[in-house]
């Protein structure tokens, strides 16, 4: 029962994600078995420090501190990117010319990197 909650919680949350995308344009030019190979890898060693992590924080912290301070970070982090949003529409309305790349370069040169 305890591997069910990490194991949809992830299914969940990387359903659609940018990895999924990427990961049907390379099964398209690597083939299956390379891709799952090397998206196990990839996901399971990025995986690892998160969870060291946690579970040394566990170790040091109690709970509610690890809960608290996840809560502020998460809320921090939605105010930042908020008003970081505001600021970034009112330049590019005085700007004449945009920054961003379109997503489809920075596809292929992911895929091309790949």
């Amino acid at each position: 029962m305890n591997f069910l909650v990490p194991f949809i919680s992830m299914l969940i949350a990387e359903f659609g994600d940018k990895s999924m995308l990427v990961i049907f344009l390379l099964a398209k030019k690597w083939g299956v078995v390379s891709t799952i190979t090397g998206a196990f890898l990839g996901t399971g060693l990025i995986m690892l420090i998160p969870i060291f992590f946690g579970y040394s924080l566990n170790l040091l912290l109690p709970k509610y501190v690890i809960f608290l301070f996840a809560g502020l970070l998460l809320v921090g982090t939605g105010a930042f990117m908020f008003f970081q949003k505001e600021n970034e529409e009112e330049e590019e309305r005085f700007s004449s010319k945009s920054k961003k790349l379109p997503g489809w370069i920075i596809v292929a040169l992911t895929i091309m990197i790949l």
